[in-house]
């Protein structure tokens, strides 16, 4: 049975504008619940999540189908899921806080933090690959992921489920590879690159990457469900769903197991690495492209300037795509991690930011698809049209 929840919550009512916005009404919210209804159903999936926050500070979550389909568990507004890449925007904050602080250059080499001899000289261009190549994947660096002997290793493991790659091990799988290009001359997207910018945050900020994370971000926005993961256990975790056979886990069908997930999941790290829900993620990209973080509004509009081309994908920025679409542009994010795929994204020329998890892999590269379809009578609701139209 098809079991669909709403949870409207915290509606603040901006008093600094003449005119106030209006919130959206019952009938938008029905509307949007009933496109994510039908979602599942058109993609055979088990369940999903959804939530927007919109320029006024209204709030509201959605929810639809099972977080677990063998016992009958309901997914609910609050139920988690991994977030896989998005974890991007979030070492991206930290990176760019990092620099905010003047503790981190985005034009130094990374060797000023990583040392001019460490072991990561291995890599292809080491001396020559900066900050901010590595944020916006213009370091022409591999990704780990693709490359043949990570995957042999990583089988020749999975028998001890508690097992994780550790950052430095997971980035010594590019040593001696061949570069995609010279650095800053092109886009290749790359988890190795983001696994050598956790290093470097590291160095920069003097703490790890997860405490520097807690302390600067999920703390002060009140983002209760987020969180890192470095582990096997996870509360409120939905079951995740696998889409044909894992190269790892073979033909299971779920990445849980009596609740504990089949692998560790902390080899992710700063290539993704959070365990979070719809709603923090819509407050998440709200709270930082409103300015409302310690970024503040100059240095989160730093994330999305001067972005690289990245082909079909659009632009990417600091750990965030630029989009052009009917609505103006989209600052965005995708992730998939075993069992799950999110998406979240914030227009800014409305001041609305939405997000949406699916505890399953078959929906394939359609997640951002969804998003659009299920957002779509809040969007134009809310007048989220390009500056240049009429609204």
């Amino acid at each position: 049975m098809l079991i669909a929840r709403i949870l409207a919550v915290s509606l603040l009512i901006s008093t600094a504008a003449a005119a106030e916005p209006s919130a959206l009404d019952e009938a938008t919210i029905g509307e949007v619940q009933a496109r994510l209804d039908k979602a599942i159903t058109e993609h055979a999936l088990p369940g999903a999540t959804a939530a927007i926050v919109t320029d006024d500070g209204q709030r509201v979550s959605f929810s639809t189908g099972f977080a677990d389909k063998e016992i009958d568990r309901a997914m609910t507004p609050e139920t988690r899921m991994m977030s896989g890449s998005i974890g991007k925007m979030f070492a991206a904050a930290v990176a760019v806080s990092l620099v905010k602080d003047g503790v981190l250059e985005l034009d130094a080499p990374i060797s000023k933090w990583l040392g001019e001899t460490s072991e990561y000289s291995a890599l292809p261009n080491y001396r020559k690959i900066t900050v901010r190549m590595l944020l916006n994947h213009s370091s022409g660096l591999v990704d780990h992921v693709y490359i043949d002997g990570f995957w042999d290793a990583a089988k020749a493991r999975i028998k001890e489920p508690d097992f994780a790659f550790t950052p430095p091990e997971m980035i010594a799988f590019g040593y001696g590879s061949k570069p995609f290009f010279e650095p800053g001359k092109g886009f290749h997207y790359t988890d190795l690159g983001y696994l050598l910018l956790g290093l470097v945050i590291e160095k920069a900020g003097g703490k790890s990457y997860y405490t520097l994370l807690q302390e600067r971000f999920l703390y002060p926005l009140g983002l209760e469900f987020t969180g890192p993961s470095d582990g096997r256990i996870f509360n409120g975790l939905a079951q995740g769903y696998l889409a044909g056979t894992n190269p790892l886990l073979g033909d299971v069908g779920t990445t849980l197991s009596d609740g504990v997930f089949r692998i560790n999941t902390r080899s992710e790290w700063t290539g993704g690495g959070l365990v979070t829900n719809a709603g923090d993620l819509a407050e998440w990209a709200w709270d930082v492209f409103e300015g409302r973080t310690r970024l503040g509004s100059e240095y989160a509009r730093a994330m999305v300037s001067n972005p690289v081309e990245a082909g079909k994908r659009g632009r990417y920025g600091f750990g965030v795509y630029v989009f052009d679409t009917e609505f103006g542009p989209l600052y965005a994010h995708g992730g998939w991690f075993m069992g799950y795929k999110s998406y979240v994204g914030y227009f800014p020329n409305c001041h609305v930011s939405a997000s949406i998890q699916i505890n399953s892999e078959e929906i394939g590269g359609k997640t951002g698809v969804v998003f659009r379809d299920v957002f779509m009578p809040a969007l134009k609701a809310k007048g989220c049209a390009p500056k240049n139209e009429k609204k």
